[in-house]
């Protein structure tokens, strides 16, 4: 048989152990918080940002991503005109090589001789159109004189200065000669026009 102070003991740990049980069974001796709504509840968006990288020492930081740029062209439209390129052609310089003029005591042998503008009048010097070379003197049919100055390319062109007299006067006047290619006819150049003579045989 128990005694008053025991079972008071015993009647309290029961007491105590029930209250505990019956407390833990409705929830009431959790220690658990609701958790409370707040911002801290709510999920952050990670924002990641590049951030120097340290190598050896020394802070580096990360290059951007390369940028690549798409240029489209805009296709034809019907009826219109394309434009091309056009490079330039570059062709070798012609080798033609020609002669310098060079001063000259005589007149070549190629220029002289006597040269008519009508052939049918060569050997007749009534002949307006009658032309007499010599290797330092000119003859034309109402004048003549000796040539100073004179260059020549050596091959179909000839200038000088040439002193003529004629009916009682004289003067001076430039003469230029150009041959043909045949060496046939003999072309006097002045400022306005030109004369043309053939060579008389």
């Amino acid at each position: 048989m128990l005694n008053s102070e025991s079972f008071t003991q015993r009647l309290g740990a029961s007491t105590v152990v029930c209250t505990t049980f019956l407390l833990v069974a409705i929830g009431g001796c959790s220690t658990a918080k609701t958790p409370e709504a707040s911002s801290s509840a709510i999920s952050n968006v990670a924002i990641e940002e590049t951030s120097p990288v340290s190598n050896g020492g020394v802070t580096e930081e990360t290059p951007p991503p390369p940028v690549e740029i798409v240029i489209e062209k805009t296709p034809a439209t019907p009826g219109s005109v394309v434009t091309q390129e056009t490079k330039p052609i570059y062709k070798p310089a012609d080798s033609t090589v020609v002669a310098k003029a060079e001063s000259v005591q005589e007149i070549p042998k190629q220029f002289q001789g006597e040269w008519n503008a009508d052939l049918a009048q060569c050997g007749s010097e009534g002949s307006d159109g009658r032309l007499e070379i010599k290797a330092k003197q000119v003859l034309f049919y109402e004048s003549s004189g000796p040539i100073q100055d004179i260059t020549s390319d050596g091959d179909r062109n000839l200038t000088g200065t040439v002193e003529l007299s004629g009916e009682g006067e004289t003067w001076q006047t430039e003469l230029e000669l150009q041959l043909s290619e045949d060496k046939s006819a003999l072309t006097q150049i002045m400022d306005d026009n030109s004369f043309v003579r053939y060579r008389c045989s």
